[in-house]
Order: structure tokens, then C-alpha cells, then sequence
């Protein structure tokens, strides 16, 4: 029971925010039963990457591409609960070693930290800020002498 919400969005490299809110000019909710209990199945940043692109991260950055797919947040129930998740994104590039013959990848990371928000009265709501680093954190490796 429920809805399911999926998309593309093209965002400046600048903080942001989505919100998602249950809201309509025709319907009353009753905000006090209100439950966004959610999965995200999938979030990432940046171009898809291959299965190459994936083969060539050191299993540490793949880890933090998608850091909050299949994580679930539970509502209190009763309680109106709003959700809100804070992501900062980092670009990193990773060089292979030139003898492996494949290009370098590019792909932004993440770290998400959530909270739980309940406050009898308040819209219930998921929201997520997002900022995206001016940084890029390079990875190589380099043959000792």
C-alpha cells in the first residue's frame, strides 16, 4: 500500500533540496494518521556507470555510489514523523593502472545522515538536502621503487 515515485533530475552543483509531501486542493488529510514510512530503492548522482566503471572502483568507492539504496526509514505510528535525510556528495575519479587499458571513471559519492522529526500538527514529510563538494578526491595507484 502506497506509492511509488521514480525520476531523473538535472541539478545545478549547488545545496538543494526535494521535498516530498502529500498535498491537494481537492482532499483533506488527516495528517495525524499520515504514515511516509519509505524505501529508496536507488539514489545516485553523476552519468550511469558500466559494468566496466564498476569493475575498475576500489570496492570503498563503490560502497559510497549508492550508500542509501535499499535503505528503509520507518514511521512512528500515530505520530505525525518527518524524515529528512542529508546527503553530501563528492566526485571522485579513479585512474587505473595504464596497463589495464580502460579509461578513467568518474563517479560521485555519497554520505547520508538521517533524522526523524515528530511534531504533532506538522505535515508529515520526506525531505532530502543535498550538497554537492566542490572537491574531487582523485585515486591511482602508484608503483613503488
Amino acid at each position: 500500500v502506497g506509492c511509488m515515485i521514480s525520476g531523473l533530475l538535472h541539478v545545478q552543483k549547488a545545496p538543494g533540496m526535494l521535498v516530498i509531501q502529500a498535498k491537494s486542493d481537492g482532499h483533506e488529510f488527516n495528517w495525524e494518521t499520515m504514515d511516509v514510512s519509505h524505501t529508496a530503492n536507488h539514489l545516485s548522482f553523476g552519468p550511469f556507470l558500466s559494468e566496466t566503471d564498476w569493475m575498475v572502483m576500489p570496492p570503498h568507492i563503490a560502497a559510497s555510489v549508492g550508500s542509501l539504496d535499499d535503505k528503509s526509514y520507518a514511521s512512528d505510528q500515530h505520530v505525525p514523523t518527518t524524515h529528512e535525510h542529508y546527503v553530501k556528495v563528492v566526485k571522485h575519479e579513479v585512474k587505473p593502472p595504464s596497463a589495464w587499458k580502460v579509461n578513467s571513471v568518474q563517479a560521485y559519492g555519497y554520505t547520508v545522515h538521517s533524522n526523524n522529526i515528530q511534531k504533532s500538527g506538522e505535515v508529515p514529510t520526506v525531505r532530502l538536502n543535498y550538497d554537492i563538494l566542490p572537491i574531487v578526491v582523485e585515486f591511482s595507484e602508484k608503483k613503488q621503487a
